[in-house]
């Protein structure tokens, strides 16, 4: 008798490909500057998924679930008109248009499913013209 067993899997990102790298990294843009970061699930790994954005400031505190317990995230507040969320069923695009110092931030993309979770995370850095 043979027998198939299948199994599931916490949800597995993509990294940035706007910035070719993985978690922790930065993004410098001048003031002005349109930042897009597309949020993607690796293929086969987006069952049951959902995307989530959330930013948090480099001394504030951050969780994004109660597993990790470092920093206190907010979830992106796209009542901002310069701030847009797409999602589809495989990814999740964020564009932050004409970005400010203010902007500066980490930005945590996070996808989870019922078995668990996983974040891409990047800091913009937002120059002076």
């Amino acid at each position: 008798m043979n027998a198939t067993a299948k199994i599931r899997t916490r949800p597995l990102l993509a990294p940035f490909l706007e910035f070719q790298s993985t978690n922790f990294r930065s993004a410098i843009l001048v003031e002005g500057e349109n930042l897009t970061l597309n949020c993607s699930f690796q293929p086969g790994y987006e069952k049951d998924g959902n995307i989530h954005w959330y930013s948090f400031g480099e001394v504030d505190d951050f969780v994004i679930d109660d597993s990790e317990s470092s920093r206190i995230a907010h979830e992106i507040n796209t009542s901002d008109p310069r701030i847009t969320i797409v999602n589809d069923e495989f990814s999740s695009i964020l564009t932050i248009k004409n970005v400010n110092p203010k902007d500066r931030m980490f930005y945590a993309c996070n996808a989870v499913n019922p078995v668990g979770s996983y974040n891409n995370t990047i800091l913009l850095r937002v120059k002076g013209q």
